[in-house]
Parts: C-alpha cells; sequence; structure tokens
C-alpha cells in the first residue's frame, strides 16, 4: 500500500529517539542537565511532532513522529510505503553540547550551554534504491519538483491613463494617498496635529511609509458648520505645501478644496492634484486645473459643502446616478480644456449618501470602474463603517482595512487613509493571493 508524501506520515514512519542529558560521556543526570533537555524537547514540540511521556532523567527511547526528519532525508517528496519502518531505522539524538553525528540544531540555555537535537538514519540509500529514487538535486530537470512560484492572474486587464503634469503616473496597482489635516477641527483627527512642522513631519512619515499622494485639506469636512473663509484655509495649507514641496520634490501633493482663490494659491505653490469634494460646484476650478497641469478630483455628491444630506429615498438606484453624475462633471471639465486624461473619479463615500447607500455603491464598484477613469475611494475611518461596527473614528481602522480589501488592489484605484502602513500591507496580501502581483521577497518556497 502505498500513500501520498504527506498523508500518512504519523502512521506508517516510527522514528526511535534517544535522549539523555549527556552524549559526551559523562553520564550526570542532574538537575542542570535536566533542565537544558527539557529545553531542548520543547523546541522540537511542534504540531507535527508526538513526544512520549518518558522520563527525561535517564537515557529513554521515545516513540516520535518527525516529518522534518524525513524531509531532510529527501523521503518526503516520495510516495511512503508501508515497508519503510522496517526497512529503514532513525535515531533521534538530544543531549548536551558534545554529541557527535547528529544533524540538527543547537539551542542554548540561560547559562550558555549547548544543547543539540538531531538524527541520524541507516538503511534509507538501500530503500531508495528498490524504489529507483533519486535525490532532488541528482534528477533530470524535468523529473524536479518546482518551487511555487507566484505569477500575475492577467496582464490584459485596462489600466487608466492618469497624467499630471509632464508626468504618467503608473496605476497598473493601488496607489495611496495619505491624508494631512491642516484643520483644528478634523472629524477623525480633533487638531491632534496643531502646527505646520507636525503636519509636514506626518506628510513625510505617510511619505515613507508608501504613500505616492499626500492630500493637504485646510477646511473640515465637518457638516454643519460654516464654510471658513477661503483667505483663511489658503494661510492652513500654504506653509504646508512649500515645506513638502521643499522637502520632497517629486511627491505628488493633493489640495481638498472647491475654492477657486483655494485652487489657485496652491497649484502656484506646487500643488499637483486638486481634490474637489463638491461635484465641481465651481466650473472655474477645471479651468485652473487646465492651465496648470494639475489632476483633477471630482467627486459625486448631490448636497452643498458643510451640508449634511442622508435620504433613503434620494436615489431610485445610486450607483446609477453617480455614474450619470460624473459624466455629467465630466463633460464640463472638458468643456473647460481639462484633458480626460488628468480627471480622477470619485463616487463620494458617505457624501449626501446613507451608509447603505455608500454600501450600495461599493458593492457596485464594476461598475464604476468601467467608466474607465482612475477612482479614489476616500472611506477611511468614515461614518458608514462606524454604522456598521459601532466604533468612533479612531477606531474603525479595522473596517476601513476590511472594505479596502474588498474592493482589491485593483488597476486605476487610489485609496485615501490614514493608515498607509497597515493598507500597503492589506494590498501587497490581496494582490500576492489573487495573483496580481508576485510576492515582495522569495522565501519558504515563494518565488
Amino acid at each position: 500500500m502505498s500513500r501520498g508524501p504527506a498523508t500518512g506520515l504519523r502512521d506508517i514512519c516510527r522514528v526511535t529517539a534517544r535522549v539523555g542529558t549527556s552524549a559526551s560521556g559523562d553520564g550526570r543526570n542532574d538537575r542542570h542537565g535536566d533542565s537544558v533537555v527539557n529545553r531542548g524537547l520543547q523546541s522540537i514540540e511542534k504540531p507535527n511532532i508526538v513526544i512520549g511521556d518518558k522520563d527525561v532523567h535517564e537515557p529513554a527511547e521515545f516513540t516520535i513522529v518527525v516529518e522534518q526528519a524525513l524531509l531532510e532525508t529527501g523521503v518526503g517528496a516520495l510516495e511512503i510505503v508501508e515497508d519503510f519502518r522496517d526497512r529503514c531505522s532513525f535515531d533521534l539524538h538530544l543531549g548536551l553540547a558534545g554529541s557527535q553525528g547528529a544533524k540538527g540544531g543547537r539551542n542554548a540555555d540561560n547559562n550558555g550551554h549547548d544543547s543539540s537535537l538531531g538524527w541520524s538514519v541507516s538503511g534509507v540509500e538501500e530503500w531508495r534504491k528498490s524504489l529507483g529514487y533519486l535525490p532532488l538535486s541528482q534528477r533530470p530537470p524535468a523529473e524536479r519538483r518546482p518551487e511555487m512560484t507566484v505569477t500575475p492572474a492577467s496582464t490584459d486587464r485596462n489600466v487608466p491613463s492618469l497624467e499630471v503634469g509632464t508626468q504618467s503616473i503608473d496605476l497598473r496597482s493601488a496607489l495611496l494617498m495619505g491624508i494631512v489635516n491642516a484643520t483644528p477641527d478634523s472629524f477623525s483627527e480633533g487638531g491632534r496635529y496643531p502646527t505646520t512642522e507636525s503636519r509636514v513631519a506626518l506628510a513625510l512619515e505617510l511619505i515613507a511609509a508608501g504613500a505616492g499622494i499626500v492630500d493637504v485639506g485646510g477646511q473640515s469636512g465637518i457638516t454643519g458648520v460654516p464654510e471658513i473663509e477661503a483667505s483663511e484655509e489658503v494661510d492652513r495649507v500654504l506653509p504646508v505645501i512649500e515645506a513638502i514641496r521643499a522637502a520632497d520634490p517629486d511627491v505628488l501633493i493633493s489640495v481638498d478644496t472647491y475654492k477657486p482663490l483655494v485652487v489657485e494659491a496652491t497649484v502656484a505653490a506646487g500643488a499637483s492634484i486638486i481634490n474637489d469634494v463638491s461635484g465641481l460646484l465651481y466650473p472655474d476650478v477645471a479651468g485652473i486645473c487646465a492651465d496648470s497641469g494639475a489632476a483633477l478630483v471630482i467627486m459625486h455628491n448631490r448636497s452643498k459643502p458643510k451640508v449634511r444630506l442622508t435620504d433613503p429615498l434620494l436615489y431610485a438606484d445610486v450607483t446609477e446616478d453617480v455614474i450619470e453624475f460624473l459624466g455629467d462633471k465630466l463633460e464640463v471639465a472638458t468643456d473647460a480644456g481639462l484633458p480626460v486624461e488628468r480627471i480622477i473619479f470619485d463616487p463620494g463615500i458617505d457624501f449626501a449618501k446613507t451608509p447603505a447607500q455608500t454600501i450600495k455603491v461599493l458593492r457596485d464598484v464594476e461598475r464604476i470602474d468601467a467608466l474607465g477613469r482612475p477612482v479614489l475611494f476616500a472611506l477611511s475611518r468614515k461614518d458608514f463603517i462606524g454604522a456598521l461596527n459601532e466604533r468612533p473614528p479612531r477606531q474603525r481602522r479595522g473596517g476601513t482595512l476590511a472594505t479596502i480589501a474588498y474592493l482589491g488592489a485593483k488597476p486605476g484605484h487610489i485609496y485615501r487613509v490614514h493608515d498607509v502602513v497597515e493598507t500597503r500591507q492589506v494590498l501587497d496580501m490581496v494582490s500576492v493571493i489573487s495573483g496580481d502581483l508576485p510576492p515582495a521577497r522569495t522565501a519558504r518556497g515563494l518565488a
């Protein structure tokens, strides 16, 4: 009877282990030796290893199932046959430093003494020959078991184009936009970064963590309070933009604003993207972007700035309304001279939407992607997450990351987030598991 290489190891292959406090022959069975042996035993207590319950003060025999020993000798790459245990013998050695002939690792105790764990094998070569087995290194290449290779699942998917100034932005995988609030009343941070220096330091941290864009905002999105004057907004954001640009001349800086005066001042200071959450309330913003080379984010928003609109009966089909609205505003922007390659769409997470309406839009993400433009998802710590998990904004990281994992690392997606490091980890895992990207490092059989 034969079994697969990994199955049946516990049932078929038994290893005789000789365990003692000293392989060097002094034969001491003191407490110190006992502690070292116990520590060595603990080091091999893994899910696929079973150690019999016997006194370790004296040399003893244990029945052990050791898959690692089989793999070390090449046996794990074969079908295991019933007569293996009768034709081959294993000796597993565990003792203080000084043991000879054992393969395996070494472990140091707290006093610097070593214990050694290893095994020696006899009869395997004859058993291999009886099966016509050659070690992996001696087999013809065609017969070798290949390492696991992760290759892209698809290379023909459409990748939206994005031009910012004279740059072509690579959107073959998702891009991250880190959030820098230059406001004292942010809904999620509440003045946590009160000075220009602290805001610039945050921006540089986000860039180092993997953000391809930093988004600077000078007016909070909190509803039910008046707008601030454009001049005050400029005073808040301009020093931050100038300092970021001085520290990193190549980074993409976005400004969260919809006011033409703020747009003019910030693109002159080095902003490269205007993130207009008003739904292009002022068409002049598109003209300024066209003249300056800046890209423009157009958000779906049926409300007015600082006005809360959450009506469950507002839309017959909220996703259809998003598609129609963005199409109309795209025409307004291109009529102002802005090339379509410099336009990003935003479905407006939580803007003029109930949590249920926002979730409907997220479920219909493929319909938004089909519009052919890059899509910005500004969903970090948003209200729809709080409605689902009943957590305040700073405790919505898990919900944010779960939503991003659902949306995936698709070409053309841009995620506006507070937690760049964790978001990058999620997207990297999603990309590798889905087969869109190879792993960043090769280890443990990954290639």
